[in-house]
C-alpha cells in the first residue's frame, strides 16, 4: 500500500512539473493538456475513493505550488474529481480507447464546472474558462485523446501503482 502511494506521488509530481515547466512554455498551444488530471482519474478508477481523493489532493497541491493559483484552489476540485472517479473503481473496463476517452471528457467538463463554482470562494482568482471558446475545446479534446495513451502508459506501472482488489476501499 505504501509503495502504491509513493509511486502515485512520484507520477503526479512528475506530471505537474512537466505541465508547468514544459507544456506551459509552448506558446502555440491554446491551452495546456491536463496530464495530472488524467493520472488522477486513472489512479482513482483502479484504487478507489481514498486513493482517488488523496491523489487528487496531492496533484492539486503540486500544481498550486508550481503555478500562480492560491493554495488550495487546485486541491479542492481535484480531490472532488478523484473521489468521484473512485466511486467507479473496478466497475469500468479501461483497457480500450472509448471508455478512457469518455471518462476523461466527463472529468474535464466536471473540472471546468468545479473551477467556475470554486472560483466564487477565491475572489482573487480570475477564471480563464469560457465554456464556448477555442481554448476550452482544445483542452477538452487534448485531454480526451491523450487519455487512452496515458492509461496505457500508466498500466506499465500497474504492479506498483494499482492495489490488489482486496485492498481497494
Amino acid at each position: 500500500m505504501i509503495r502504491t502511494f509513493i509511486t502515485s506521488i512520484i507520477i503526479l509530481l512528475t506530471t505537474a512539473v512537466f505541465e508547468s515547466a514544459v507544456l506551459s512554455n509552448i506558446t502555440f498551444l491554446p491551452a495546456i493538456p491536463d496530464i495530472s488530471l488524467i493520472c488522477v482519474v486513472f489512479i482513482a478508477l483502479h484504487n478507489g475513493k481514498i486513493y482517488g481523493e488523496s491523489s487528487g489532493f496531492f496533484s492539486g497541491l503540486f500544481l498550486d505550488f508550481l503555478g500562480a493559483c492560491p493554495l488550495g484552489f487546485n486541491c479542492l476540485f481535484r480531490t472532488i474529481i478523484g473521489y468521484a472517479g473512485g466511486k467507479f473503481c473496478k466497475i469500468l473496463n479501461t483497457e480500450g480507447f472509448v471508455v478512457p476517452f469518455l471518462i476523461v471528457l466527463i472529468s474535464t467538463v466536471m473540472k471546468v464546472f468545479l473551477v467556475q463554482v470554486i472560483s466564487l470562494l477565491f475572489p482573487s482568482v480570475t477564471v480563464a474558462y469560457k465554456i464556448i471558446s477555442f481554448s476550452f475545446a482544445f483542452e477538452l479534446l487534448a485531454n480526451s485523446f491523450l487519455a487512452p495513451f496515458m492509461f496505457r502508459l500508466l498500466r506499465v506501472f500497474k504492479n506498483s501503482l494499482v492495489l490488489r482488489p482486496e485492498n481497494v476501499n
